[in-house]
């Protein structure tokens, strides 16, 4: 088997066993564990934990994810935005670092904070919630 034929089967394997693990598992850990998860080598972490960070409440959650903007890790601050921007108009106190992070010196960490002010702004039009998400 070829190093990328390992290495796309070891992704998978990680996406399965993370969607497959007791809930009281992924429930125990807590919000600093899915924040680190968020700079993770493997792209199936990194989405678990935007996605579990999606769905815990935003009174906790955008403060927290606020400050990873600050991260050295582009990956960071990209999937940190991702997250905020999920939370739609509920993360509007992340709306100033956002802007800062439009002048981030990685295209795609300006990219995805452009698209999560897009969606924490969106006043009348479809919620934030139903445009997908795309982890970095």
């Amino acid at each position: 088997m070829s190093l990328g034929a390992r290495r796309s089967a070891a992704i998978t394997l990680t996406a399965l066993l993370l969607a497959a693990a007791p809930v009281s598992a992924q429930a125990a850990r807590t919000l600093s564990d899915w924040q680190r998860d968020l700079g993770d080598r493997e792209y199936a972490v990194r989405a678990s934990a935007a996605e579990a960070l999606g769905k815990m409440p935003p009174g906790d959650v955008v403060p927290a994810v606020t400050a990873a903007l600050e991260s050295p890790e582009p990956r960071v601050r990209a999937n940190a935005a991702v997250v905020l921007g999920g939370f739609g108009p509920a993360a509007m106190t992340a709306v100033p670092a956002l802007a800062r992070v439009l002048k981030d010196p990685n295209p795609r960490v300006r990219e995805l904070a452009g698209e999560a002010l897009a969606r924490i702004t969106l006043v009348g039009q479809a919620r934030a919630g139903g445009l997908p998400l795309r982890c970095h």
